[in-house]
């Protein structure tokens, strides 16, 4: 079975076709003969790529490319500008516009297929590091210890982003819910100095807290990630492995 599905758009039959045989030997190949197929085949089959002919009547590849980056089912999906063999110029405004490629037709068949395997290993490779993304993302933001991202903006520290145990505690340190207050700047007493010496540094720091609300002693681990950030992970002195 193919792995991968291909677009063809294209309003010239024989080209497509040539472009079919060719590539419908090693993929799954769904072509379109005009902007509105494309944008529904594109919608109804998911292609792993498109390869999108630029000059055609009507809706000219251009335009089908920003239809295509403005709906968020198809935005992800590369695509391969297909040009006339002296059209320079739609070559750079085909890559200006955000396409991954140009082939410029006629184009060899070995050429075709070198080209197209090429950026389907280009975007497997994306959905991986999408995937790998998306579950670091998800055990950050459930990690049940609080963890905030803080970052040096000139001679302060800012909030670039935080997890939901380190909006509730603090929560419970201010009273307000989700963030900190104003331009989210550190409010833990000490935190701010501690932040800079850690970036300064470039060493773990360790704090203990008294934090006003909480009632017990608050352990804030400070790991430095030059050049700007600093990785801030809060727990309670009593859960502290000991060593």
């Amino acid at each position: 079975m193919p792995d991968a599905t291909i677009l063809v758009v294209d309003d010239a039959q024989i080209q497509a076709r040539l472009m079919d045989q060719v590539l419908s030997k090693h993929y799954r190949v769904v072509l379109a003969g005009n902007g509105e197929e494309a944008l529904a085949a594109a919608r109804a089959e998911a292609p792993d790529l498109i390869l999108l002919d630029i000059q055609m009547p009507g809706m000219d590849g251009f335009a089908v490319f920003k239809a295509l980056q403005a709906a968020p089912a198809t935005t992800h999906i590369p695509v391969v500008f297909l040009t006339a063999r002296d059209a320079e110029l739609d070559e750079v405004q085909g890559l200006e516009a955000g396409g991954v490629d140009y082939i410029a037709k006629p184009c060899p068949a070995r050429v075709l297929l070198a080209r197209v395997r090429t950026h389907l290993e280009f975007k497997r490779s994306r959905d991986r590091l999408a995937a790998s993304e998306a579950r670091y993302r998800a055990l950050f933001l459930h990690s049940p210890q609080p963890v905030a991202v803080w970052r040096r903006d000139g001679e302060r520290f800012v909030l670039d982003e935080h997890n939901l145990a380190a909006a509730r505690l603090c929560q419970r340190i201010t009273g307000r819910p989700g963030e900190a207050s104003g331009p989210h700047r550190p409010e833990l007493p000490g935190l701010e100095p501690a932040l800079a010496r850690c970036l300064d540094a470039g060493k773990d720091v360790r704090l203990e807290m008294d934090a006003a609300g909480l009632g017990e002693t608050l352990v804030v681990h400070l790991v430095s990630i030059p050049p700007d950030t600093v990785l801030m992970v809060c727990m309670k002195a009593d859960a502290e492995p000991a060593g």
